[in-house]
């Protein structure tokens, strides 16, 4: 063989010939291209929430591509070449986010953080029973007094923040809060007294309400850490009903004398016009403006800087509605409450940019006292009466309820968090 293509020309020709095609078809096998990772948003979220990875190749790897967030392997919704969307499973813990391909991985070098879903109120089997949820897990503050109520909560550094009151039965209640199940006393028990709103900055608690003195007025009332920082006069009835904190100011929302009023570090700023029958009950301050929600002559309104925003009713003969929170996110702003229709039913209701959402049915009884907004996904918090059974605490994610409260027990909600 070797002697025949030494001495045969033509025939060493064909074999270069074959073995340089071989090569160039080796050449042609391309391998797929790994994928990369560029960003992804957003950098925190709940369970359920869709973050979307954006990078390269992606779509050429799509038969067998998969995102883990940590360990756990994300619900992959859509890929494109440069985009893939998912949803963080529940139950998730924060974690790198990983796409990969077979045995091959591509990481980001930032976590994603997942942030806990809080929720506060009560249940009742006879006995009311003030407590709260951290992602389903329920703790009681335990009983003190007739009726013990949580009307408000933060969150900060881990620890849950309540404020609330407990009642006895000769006309007299006491305000307190309560951190991390620990409850502190804000009043002596010798006055009605509430607590509406609470916040917690750099270590300090401020909360939020009233306290009436025998036949006095009820008189608005700022605690920070305990002891009373600020008051009205008294000359007219004034609640505080929620607060906020803003570079550090401190801005409370309520009445007074009957007429919607916002106080900035003290100084108050009547709403409306200083409209009688109107009240507000929710405040949020971001860089864009101040903003409150309440209701005015029976008619639930929000109002940013002073500039009134009727909320469109779910039908047009209501009876009456009111906003009773606030929320803005990426410009948007988020009321809830209810509306009463003519038959004197109470139907829970989102406002989203002034249009209406109903959360229930326009029968039985229903109200949300509590929003937030997270990566465009929205978070009501309140109840819902079942006939036979009592109200049902329920929080409503876009729309969507979610039973919290017992079985065999009644129950509301009052707030709703979203934190670490």
């Amino acid at each position: 063989m070797k002697f025949f293509i030494k001495n045969n020309p033509r025939a060493l020709l064909i074999l270069v010939t074959i073995l340089t095609a071989c090569g160039q078809q080796d050449d042609a096998i391309e391998t797929p291209a790994v994928p990369q990772i560029i960003d992804f948003s957003p950098k925190t979220g709940l369970a359920a929430d869709t973050v979307t990875v954006t990078g390269d190749h992606f779509e050429a790897n799509s038969a067998n591509i998969s995102v883990l967030l940590g360990d756990t392997e994300g619900s992959i919704s859509k890929v494109t070449e440069t985009t893939i969307k998912f949803v963080i499973p529940e139950n998730s813990t924060s974690g790198m986010v990983r796409v990969t391909v077979g045995d091959i991985a591509s990481d980001f070098i930032e976590p994603l953080e997942i942030l806990n879903l809080y929720l506060a109120g009560y249940e009742s089997d006879g006995t009311y029973e003030p407590k709260y949820w951290t992602n389903g897990i329920g703790t009681s503050l335990g009983i003190d007094g007739d009726y013990e109520g949580v009307s408000a909560m933060d969150v900060y550094q881990g620890s849950v923040y309540l404020a609330g009151q407990s009642s006895t039965l000769n006309s007299t209640s006491v305000a307190k809060y309560w951190v991390d199940g620990v409850s502190y006393d804000l009043t002596d028990g010798t006055t009605l007294a509430q607590t509406f709103g609470i916040r917690v900055v750099d270590g300090d608690i401020y909360v939020c309400g009233y306290e009436k003195k025998g036949q006095a007025n009820h008189v608005g009332t700022l605690w920070k850490n305990g002891e009373v920082v600020f008051t009205t006069n008294g000359q007219k009835i004034a609640y505080f009903s929620s607060i906020d904190i803003f570079e550090n100011s401190v801005y409370l929302a309520g009445l007074e004398g009957n007429t919607a009023t916002y106080w900035k570090d003290g100084q108050p700023v009547k709403i409306g016009g200083g409209t009688e029958n109107s009240r507000l009950k929710g405040i949020k301050v971001t860089g864009d403006g101040v903003y409150v929600a309440g209701y005015e002559s029976k008619v639930a309104k929000y109002w940013k800087d002073g500039v009134g925003y009727p909320l469109a009713g779910l039908t047009s003969n209501a009876q009456r509605s009111d906003g009773f929170s606030i929320d803005v996110e990426n410009g948007h702003v988020y009321v809830c409450g209810y509306e009463k229709n003519v038959n004197g039913n109470l139907t829970a209701v989102l406002w989203v940019d002034g249009a209406p959402v109903n959360l229930t049915p326009a029968v039985g009884r229903a109200e949300a006292y509590s929003v937030r907004a997270l990566n465009g996904n929205v978070y009501c918090a309140g109840y819902e009466l079942d006939q036979g059974h009592g109200p049902r605490g329920k929080y409503w994610r876009n729309a969507q309820p979610n039973i919290v409260t017992g079985n065999d027990k009644s129950g509301e909600l009052t707030a709703v968090f979203i934190g670490r």
